[in-house]
């Protein structure tokens, strides 16, 4: 059987442990593309030659890639050679995944924490556990031939900072139902909350993308009965369900329009806030970008002043008031008002 894959070229030029940077990682690389292109198996001669490297050299590399690639030994004809190969079954399922790749996924898993109790977290929780079986197998061996075992704590020590809100565990299956009709390309309905809490009527709402936020769900869609785009927290229905009502996406939305980082998930809006900081926060004001859009501008004084989309006005507001006195809305005046209103009813209180 003649098998070609190109490989990166080293100084070695004979079978063996190979030299370079990557260059192992590019053999594993290369050992799972080879067994993708042959579904019926190869040798482990045909592996050794065809990645240029030992037997020995290639047992090992089939060794570390098993369990992640779901490899089998078998003997498709009676009487001929064994073969490696991937398991029938999980051809095309299969994903390759580096130590350092496996751990960096595994720093996100406090991010849904969020839904915990929900199915969508259980299934999310099934591949984060595999996860944490590849970054805690033996990592190689020494020059005696014992096994390298891995820190199996980095998993718990470096993490993405998540809210610590969750969705009440009385709505995680509106949860699933949301996610479901997402992904299925279907439409939901339910109630928005007035106030008090007050029931409305029935909304017929088509979500275009999901947003996890600050411990729970933002949905970004069409809202049927009105004729817009708009944004729906979880918090703001009640009772949702699915319908067999099908959309499509409109061609031209983009989610990112509605992601304002620190300033939170709204509607995209021409309208810019601008704030003048204190030389004391300059530097903190520098050093933190709170929007993808954000303008810096610093006078001879040392005072700075931020421009950005205003994004959510609620969390807009909370941002400029966590300066305290450091901070002064310039525009828009509506914000500057309600900042101004805060302060005061704030100060009457001490």
């Amino acid at each position: 059987m003649a098998l070609t894959l190109r490989l990166p070229k080293g100084r070695a030029t004979k079978p063996g442990r190979t030299r370079g940077k990557f260059t192992q990682f590019r053999r594993l690389d290369a050992l799972r593309t080879l067994l993708e292109e042959h579904p019926v198996g190869l040798t482990l001669a045909e592996l050794a030659t065809t990645l240029r490297v030992s037997q020995r050299s290639a047992r090992r590399y089939i060794h570390e890639m098993q369990e992640a690639l779901q490899l089998e030994w078998v003997e498709p004809v009676p009487g001929g050679a064994k073969v490696w190969r991937v398991k029938p079954g999980e051809r095309g399922r299969a994903v390759v995944l580096r130590r350092g790749q496996a751990q960096a996924l595994l720093a996100t898993r406090r991010v849904f924490e969020a839904v915990r109790g929900s199915a969508f977290f259980d299934e999310v929780d099934v591949a984060f556990t595999e996860l944490q079986k590849l970054v805690q197998r033996p990592s190689g061996r020494t020059g005696k031939g014992q096994e390298l075992m891995p820190d199996t704590t980095l998993g718990d020590r470096a993490t993405f900072l998540a809210s610590p809100n969750r969705v009440p565990s009385a709505r995680t299956e509106e949860v699933d139902v949301v996610l479901q009709a997402f992904s299925q390309g279907r439409a939901i309905t339910f109630s928005s909350k007035g106030q008090g809490g007050a029931k409305g009527s029935r909304a017929l709402f088509f979500p275009y993308g999901v947003v996890f936020h600050q411990g729970s769900l933002v949905l970004v869609g069409w809202l049927d009965h009105e004729r817009r785009l708009t944004v729906v927290r979880l918090e703001e229905t009640h009772g949702i369900e699915a319908t067999d009502t099908g959309f499509r996406v409109p061609e031209g939305f983009e989610l990112a329009d509605y992601l304002h980082g620190e300033l939170g998930v709204a509607l995209p809006d021409k309208t810019r806030i601008l704030v003048e900081f204190d030389a004391r926060v300059a530097d903190q004001v520098r050093a933190r970008k709170v929007h993808p859009a954000q303008r810096i501008a610093q006078a001879p004084d040392g005072r700075v002043r931020v421009s950005a989309p205003i994004g959510d006005r609620a969390l807009a507001r909370a941002w400029v008031l966590g300066f305290g006195d450091a901070a002064k809305v310039i525009e828009p005046k509506d914000l500057a008002d309600e900042i101004r209103d805060v302060l005061v009813r704030a100060a009457a209180r001490y």
